[in-house]
């Protein structure tokens, strides 16, 4: 891991390019706990306080099941040791992680009705409003969701006042997909995709070490 230097209200920022589970374990040794990815309110931080504007793989898991719309919870059953080498295999395979059933996605559905009445970057969970791309403003809750109390700062500097979202989309019965947010660089429009499947090769993602 490369310490890249400390943010105000972060912690120390370190950056690691290599397969998830790699990852993972050379963040361990530096001290970064679970959730070991940072949160896209993490990277919003460190991009404002011009440490990196860098792309980053970040935590947050899209999870999806055919017909409904996609969640994004901020508790991800990817990110640990086990689950990051199975999905490592599955994306070297060009396939997502899934699980039989609808259990974890009804789960997740729970606790997204359970925290909306809560301010969106509060919540543990959200429900996007369908399945398919779309854009984040500062009108929508989604992106407060995903950048907290960042998400003004952040268009002002970084964005048009848009930010493309990709979806993760579901086309099985009975089966529920998990993946990961990965945060593409301002010059790329800042775009969030949960569909990505490149968490077997080197793409980079920071990791803080907090205080």
């Amino acid at each position: 891991a490369i310490k890249l230097g400390n943010v105000k209200g972060v912690g120390d920022v370190y950056q690691v390019g290599a397969p998830l589970d790699k990852q993972i374990q050379a963040f361990e040794k530096v001290g970064i706990k679970a959730p070991y990815l940072p949160s896209l309110k993490q990277v919003a931080r460190i991009r404002l306080a011009e440490l990196s504007n860098d792309f980053s793989r970040t935590s947050i898991a899209p999870i999806a099941i055919k017909g409904e719309p996609t969640i994004l919870s901020k508790d991800s059953p990817l990110m640990n040791p086990l689950m990051a080498s199975y999905t490592v295999s599955q994306h070297k395979n060009s396939k997502y992680p899934f699980f039989q059933g609808t259990d974890i996605y009804e789960q997740a559905r729970k606790i997204a009705i359970e925290d909306s009445s809560l301010s969106p970057e509060k919540r543990r969970a959200i429900i996007l409003p369908h399945n398919k791309d779309f854009t984040l403003t500062l009108e929508n809750e989604e992106a407060v969701f995903l950048l907290g109390e960042t998400t003004q700062e952040y268009f002002d500097k970084f964005t048009n006042g848009q930010i493309k979202f990709y979806n993760l989309r579901q086309s099985e019965d009975n089966q529920t997909l998990i993946n990961y947010l990965w945060f593409n660089d301002p010059c790329y429009g800042s775009g969030v995709d949960a569909g990505d499947w490149s968490l077997d090769n080197g793409g980079r993602s920071f990791g803080v070490v907090f205080f």
